[in-house]
């Protein structure tokens, strides 16, 4: 089918949706199809998003929300504005408005269903993600405030202060699943209003609520669910933000997170570990660039778990690279943290041996990141170390000056590759009139490199190149 025809069909169909709701306003069976038909359609085709603006469909639908008084009308009226504008800038500014968040604010702190809440809060993350504008809103609407009060409320059953043994407990019924939907899109908002541009404002208001969520992430570290969107939370509200950073460790924030990192690690299931990755990322915005987050960490021994997770099989590449990068961050600043790494048994040979294996620049990148800052000298406390760390430290800058020579020799086969593959071929007669003024690559010449007679692929080639290469090196240095 020709693409602008079929363009043309689906601004059609969007057109007559808009004039069915005008026309059957008062029916509200009618107005629930259509736009639940509408809200199919922007889920499944972006184009069509400005057409609609375009012919006054948002403000219509604006101008229904605050008419109409159906809960149900309401709950898919508010969808279907969130999939209007989702990820499309130009729908997303022209709602950008005082009015509208001060709507929003209203639908949330009045009384209305768990569902209309939700769909309300689905609205409100289109509106302010990755939008700098829609995050002064949120705040200046009393939007961010509301939806702390509903971080702490909405959940089927929460614990509003003090340990559930004590007095002064207080247990919320909520209603049922939907009332954990509405949390999660609630943890969403307070996430984009923070983070993707980074507001330092609405972090520091979020930040008055680290008691609670560190008190809550401990107390459902055993909920997946829960505890994966509180760490994402936390990770965006001590990002790049030194003040909150700090006091996620006055309150023992750091010693929680490990608690948790050491019950998902003994864990050892594929499932457990993802789970260990999003609080290893966790760990990691809370000790980025802060010295003193860094060291407490040491004193956990998270160190010897993050060592052992970056060389399981389980992990994928993406994975293993937010790994190695929270290990690098956490040495990067704690002489006592490198000392930690070296000792962890064969950390540093684990670290080589991912080497050899893999060939994920982005990987090897950060694998040398940890490898250089494991052997930084420090001056203070070198000489307090005992043999073993200084062995371990000799190995590790060896390690380090042999890479350097693998990465010149890989580019040397790299040349002779081109050379090889641009010579002409065997068995032709300009092939044995180059080879009486120019030699045969001997590639069996290369040191500690072994390879077929033939090399039938640039692939194949770099493969061995690297992984023989690299078995050199860890024989010769470890």
């Amino acid at each position: 089918m020709d693409v602008g025809k079929h363009e043309n069909e689906v601004q059609t169909d969007v057109k007559l949706l808009l004039e069915c709701l005008k026309c059957q306003v008062n029916n509200q069976s009618a107005v629930k199809q259509a736009l639940l038909t509408l809200s199919s359609i922007f889920s499944t085709y972006d184009f069509v998003k400005e057409y609609f603006k375009d012919i006054g469909g948002l403000l219509f639908l604006m101008d229904l929300l605050t008419s109409v008084e159906n809960c149900e009308v309401q709950e898919r009226a508010l969808f279907c504005l969130g999939c209007a504008i989702e990820r499309n800038v130009f729908c997303q500014k022209s709602l950008t408005t005082c009015n509208i968040f001060k709507f929003i604010q209203t639908i949330l702190s009045r009384g209305s269903t768990a569902k209309v809440k939700q769909a309300a809060t689905f609205f409100l993350i289109n509106l302010v993600s990755n939008n700098g504008e829609g995050q002064v809103l949120v705040k200046q609407s009393q939007c961010l405030s509301t939806l702390i009060e509903l971080l702490s409320f909405s959940l089927p059953i929460n614990i509003r202060e003090n340990d559930a043994n004590e007095p002064g407990c207080e247990w919320f019924n909520g209603s049922g699943p939907t009332s954990v939907e509405l949390w999660t899109s609630v943890v969403n908002a307070l996430c984009v209003s923070i983070n993707n541009p980074q507001n330092e404002e609405n972090q520091k208001v979020c930040g008055l609520q680290l008691p609670f969520i560190l008190k809550l992430l401990e107390k459902q570290s055993e909920t997946f669910l829960l505890a994966r969107h509180l760490m994402f939370l936390l990770g965006f509200v001590v990002s790049n933000n030194k003040s909150n950073q700090d006091q996620v460790r006055r309150l023992g924030g750091l010693d929680i997170l490990c608690m948790i990192l050491k019950q998902w690690y003994e864990k050892s299931s594929s499932e457990v570990l993802k789970e260990v990755v999003h609080i290893i990322t966790t760990i990691d915005s809370c000790i980025s660039d802060n010295a003193d987050s860094a060291n407490m960490l040491g004193k956990s021994g998270a160190i010897q778990i993050l060592a052992n997770v970056i060389h399981n099989d389980c992990l994928d590449t993406e994975d293993k690279i937010k790994v190695t990068i929270t290990l690098g961050h956490a040495m990067e600043n704690s002489a006592t943290n490198r000392k930690l790494f070296l000792e962890a048994g064969n950390s540093l040979q684990d670290v080589v041996h991912i080497l050899t294996s893999s060939e994920d620049e982005e990987l090897v990148k950060a694998l040398k990141y940890v490898l250089q800052i494991s052997v930084q000298k420090d001056p203070c406390n070198d000489r307090d170390w005992q043999q073993p760390e200084r062995d371990n430290k000799g190995i590790g800058e060896n390690i380090l000056k042999k890479i350097n020579d693998l990465s010149m020799r890989l580019h040397s086969v790299e040349e002779r590759e081109c050379e090889f593959t641009n010579a002409p071929k065997a068995g032709t007669l300009n092939h044995f009139e180059s080879n009486k003024s120019q030699p045969c690559m001997n590639i069996n010449s290369l040191e500690g490199f072994k390879t077929d007679n033939e090399v039938k692929n640039s692939c194949y080639l770099n493969t061995l190149d690297k992984s023989e290469l690299l078995k050199v090196i860890i024989t010769d240095t470890v």
